[in-house]
């Protein structure tokens, strides 16, 4: 992770802000910092802020400052599934969660809930205008680590307004400060707070966010489920599984672990669907589906989600598929180019 100097001018022209921003808890063990004791209420809230993942990194996220890799309950590092099913048996029903294999996640612990530590960062607005970045870690740099923030971000954290508000979001779109699961009000990205896994959720038919370099064409969500919010139900015809799973088979975009989001057990990272004595591996990328007015982006694991979870798309997609262009057709092809995707992926089916 970066080391940048609390109060130092944010710079990071990438991203694309408009405004001045600063930055608050880029620590590093190489550099001093100061420590001290914060408020439950400015816990609470930061908890909040640490939720949202802007500029996120395909890296895992990693403490520069734990050395010795032990530490209090409130702050834990599962680096083998053995350790970390010794300590989920220890817990309550409600903290059985889903898991992959040999993964180094940090999880940090408040009031009860346990959740993954994201690798991007938040954003703070003070209601003097003042902006502050800083990363995820920060709730664990605070509780594990004793760090303790500027007065002035302290501030900004109990005063200025909150996540998923509509004066925070119009704040982020006066500085230009886009990338975050949010997108929304109506499109937040649910994370699992029982468990370590990260799985996005973004409301059907809302502006796609996912992948910036991918959302050209103005793409809309279909499909991006999750245990914990609710989706619709129903029948869907044999023909449109038929289509659906032959667009299944050309990735538009490569995505990790976007398997189910909705089979809370298990402890695979693909998904191996059959359909027709054919078997694909799912939840490694996204599709695009092409309608008559709009271009609809979804997890390939849409599939499972339609045949194994009865998930019912809206009617709008689905008639997408049936009368989309194909994927191995050139029309199809232009248009991923039109949209800036240059080459789709195809996966191979195998015989079951």
């Amino acid at each position: 992770m970066r080391y940048y100097q609390d109060l130092s001018t944010y710079s990071q022209p990438s991203h694309g802000i408009t405004k001045p921003v600063l930055n608050m808890g880029w620590l590093s063990s190489e550099h001093s910092f100061p420590t001290g004791g914060v408020s439950e209420s400015f816990l609470d809230k930061l908890w909040e802020f640490c939720k949202l993942d802007f500029f996120a990194k395909r890296s895992l996220p990693e403490c520069r400052l734990c050395t010795n890799k032990t530490w209090t309950i409130d702050t834990i590092q599962f680096r083998s599934l053995k350790t970390f099913q010794e300590f989920i048996s220890s817990q309550p029903a409600e903290l059985q969660v889903h898991i992959k294999e040999e993964r180094s996640t940090l999880a940090a612990k408040h009031r009860g809930k346990l959740r993954e530590i994201l690798n991007g960062e938040t954003f703070v607005f003070h209601p003097n205008g003042k902006i502050f970045s800083a990363p995820n870690m920060l709730f664990h740099y605070i509780q594990a680590h004793n760090y303790l923030p500027h007065p002035e971000f302290i501030e900004a954290i109990e005063e200025g307004p909150q996540p998923n508000t509509e004066e925070y979001e119009a704040l982020l779109t006066q500085a230009g400060i886009t990338g975050s699961p949010l997108g929304s009000l109506k499109s937040q990205t649910a994370f699992l707070e029982s468990g370590v896994i990260k799985r996005p959720y973004y409301e059907d038919l809302t502006s796609y966010s996912h992948h910036n370099s991918t959302k050209h064409g103005n793409p809309l969500n279909i499909g991006w489920l999750h245990h914990a919010m609710p989706h619709p139900k129903g029948q869907t015809s044999e023909e449109f599984l038929n289509r659906l799973w032959f667009f299944t088979r050309a990735l538009a975009v490569r995505s990790d672990d976007l398997c189910c989001g909705l089979c809370a057990l298990g402890d695979a990272s693909e998904l191996l669907e059959i359909h027709q004595g054919k078997g694909m591996l799912l939840g490694k990328g996204e599709l695009r589906i092409f309608g008559k007015e709009h271009v609809y982006a979804c997890p390939d694991s849409l599939f499972h989600y339609v045949k194994g979870h009865n998930y019912l798309p809206p009617n709008g997609f689905i008639e997408a598929v049936m009368t989309g262009p194909p994927p191995d057709t050139a029309e199809y092809q232009k248009r991923c180019r039109d949209i800036g995707i240059e080459d789709t992926i195809q996966i191979q089916e195998s015989e079951q």
